[in-house]
Parts: C-alpha cells; structure tokens; sequence
C-alpha cells in the first residue's frame, strides 16, 4: 500500500481515471462488496461515497470533471483510513460507473455502517464562490453528528490547507425533508451521514490553489484525519492516537432549519481617504443573526459592478480599499453562509 505516494498525477482526464484504476487495485478492492479493512472484532464501519460516475459527470470546469476526482480523493482517504485500527471501509463505486443514489445509502444499510460521507467537489452559476462546506440532516441526533464530524473536517481543511469554510449547512425539501437524497435516505436508515464539497473547482481561486494532484492527496488524508478524530481511531503506522479526542459539543434539535432570510444589517462608514493614492479606509459592519457572514464585496459605483467576494466573518473590522476616481462611492453587500445577502447604504469617501 505503501506505493500510493508514488504514484505520479496528471491533470488530464483520462489520468484521473488511470489513476482511479490503479488505486484500486492497490486497495484489492471490489465495489459495494469488499471492505478495505476490518482490524477489528467490532470495528467502526464506514461509507466513503464518490459522488457521480459513468454519465453523471458532476460539475465540469477547464477540462476537470467531478466524478474523477471525487473517486480519486475517495480511494485515497480509503487508503489513509486503512492505516488505523478498528475500522472498516466500504466504497460505494471503486471506478468509472453510475450508481443509483438509491444504492448507496443502501450499501451503508447492508453493512451496518456507522457514518455515510458522500465526496463531492463544488460549482456555482455565478462562479463566485469559493471554499469548503458539509451538508447534514436538519434533524435531531443526525444533525448532531454530522455538526460535529462537520466541524474536525472544516477545522483540518482550513488550518492544514488554507481552504475557506463555508460552514455546515441544512436543506429541505418542499416536503419538509431533508433536501438531499442520500442524506434523506441514510437518515431513514438511522445512519448519520453528510456531503463533503470540498472546494469549488469553477473558481479561479480554489482551482489555482486546490485543483493539483498534491492538494486532492491532502484532502483526502484530512478527510481520514477527520474522520478517526470523530471516532477517536489510532495508528501504530501514521504515529497518531486520536483515542482522547472529545467532539465540540452540540445541542440536538428536534429540526435545524436553514437560514433563508438574508443578513439582518450591512453597514458602511468613511474612516479616511488618500486621493492621491486613491484608496478609502472605511468600516463595515454586517450581522445575521440566523447564521453567519462569510463574505462581503464593494461596488464602487453604487451597485452596478462588484468586487470578488472578500472572506469576512462579520462584525465591524476596517478595511482599505482601492478607488478609481475621486468622485467614486463605495457600497457594501455581506453574504451569508446560505449566500443571500444585504446591501448597505453608499458614501463618498471623498466629499
């Protein structure tokens, strides 16, 4: 197993399925059968899902394609899992096929599994977006447990990777449901489970930083991490002990209901300006009191262009921005966890 780091990575398509292949004979693995360990008499059980497969080809961005690398992460974190004890590993797909949704909860049912991670990678219609974010059931225990898992991952991904959180999220159907299939289905089944996106790949930020071979093996060794901290698994190999490890604590609700209400305010106040070197320092302010802000950006000509979005936790920080014209304004929007946002008022830094 130890020839996993040798093996050398092309960003071309059809590599990211070669690559697929020869993990998965490393893993001598068979597809919704075989585990890849079971160390112990009563080992923690796992579902790692790659989302997508066959002609469902996810999202679609300079010549990636999402199937690929959610397979190729997915057989990685199974390799990394396989080095701590106590544990068992199933895959739902170990190749380039399609699998009914409804198949792979079903997988989790048969084997009795403990957690379902479904593995995707992100895409947006407006191609702003950036970062990582967990999908879990609104309801009660599930919700719980998959906060909690949420939490270690989206902690590793930005500490040890740089990769902005989007927070862990809820959605639900017109029925009241959860939104997702497999989420809805695992919850059924009594199994927590959650979809990991673990970066845009549509965005020119996270795909310059995130999208290279090196980075999708780190991910999937923090998806590992991440997962035997949940369980507080060991490994004489890896020389790590996560046996200590206590989760953040988490109230259970009888339904977490997403945010659909933009922030509750977006504020905007001049601080100073250089016209010479044309740059304005200003405070912002945003609060939602039903989540969280995670962005804000600036139009310089009241609303009719924007910035890139900037990260921001919300709260009054200042910043220093850069003009263009002296006779420009500025206008803030705060986006929250959920992207809907508020616009504040609009100044002249100038007067």
């Amino acid at each position: 197993m130890q020839t996993i780091q040798m093996i050398v990575f092309s960003m071309k398509r059809h590599f990211f399925q070669s690559v697929s292949i020869m993990l998965c004979a490393i893993l001598c693995m068979s597809v919704l059968a075989t585990p890849i360990c079971a160390d112990a008499k009563e080992p923690v059980v796992v579902v790692l899902d790659p989302g997508h497969g066959g002609e469902s080809e996810g999202a679609a961005y300079n010549g990636i394609f999402e199937k690929d690398i959610n397979l190729s992460v997915a057989l990685m974190a199974g390799y990394y899992l396989s080095q701590f004890e106590g544990i068992t590993v199933y895959l739902t797909r170990t190749d380039d096929v399609e699998v009914p949704l409804e198949d792979r909860p079903k997988l989790a049912l048969d084997v009795n599994a403990d957690f379902f991670y479904s593995i995707h990678f992100n895409a947006s219609d407006s191609h702003a977006l950036y970062g990582s974010e967990v999908w879990v059931s609104a309801f009660g225990e599930y919700y719980t447990e998959g906060y909690q898992f949420a939490n270690i991952l989206l902690s590793n991904m930005s500490s040890q990777l740089g990769i902005y959180s989007r927070g862990c999220k809820t959605r639900l159907n017109s029925k009241g449901t959860d939104y997702y299939g497999v989420i809805r289905l695992c919850t059924s089944y009594g199994i927590p489970s959650c979809i990991i996106e673990h970066c845009h790949i549509d965005n020119g930020y996270d795909y310059d930083n995130y999208i290279s071979p090196e980075i999708l093996q780190q991910m999937a060794y923090q998806d590992a991490i991440s997962i035997a901290m949940y369980f507080g698994l060991s490994s004489k190999t890896l020389g790590l002990d996560f046996s200590d490890y206590e989760r953040v604590p988490c109230e259970t609700p009888v339904r977490h209901d997403p945010d659909t209400t933009p922030p509750d305010y977006a504020i905007v106040a001049p601080v100073s300006a250089d016209a010479s070197a044309k740059t304005a320092t200003v405070v912002i302010n945003a609060l939602d009191s039903n989540s969280s802000i995670k962005y804000f950006s600036y139009s310089l000509n009241q609303g009719k262009t924007w910035s890139a979005l900037i990260p921001y936790g919300g709260g009054p920080i200042i910043v220093t921005l850069p003009l263009q014209r002296a006779s420009d304004t500025i206008t803030i929007a705060a986006y929250n966890q959920y992207d809907r946002y508020t616009i504040s008022n609009t100044i002249d830094p100038i007067p």
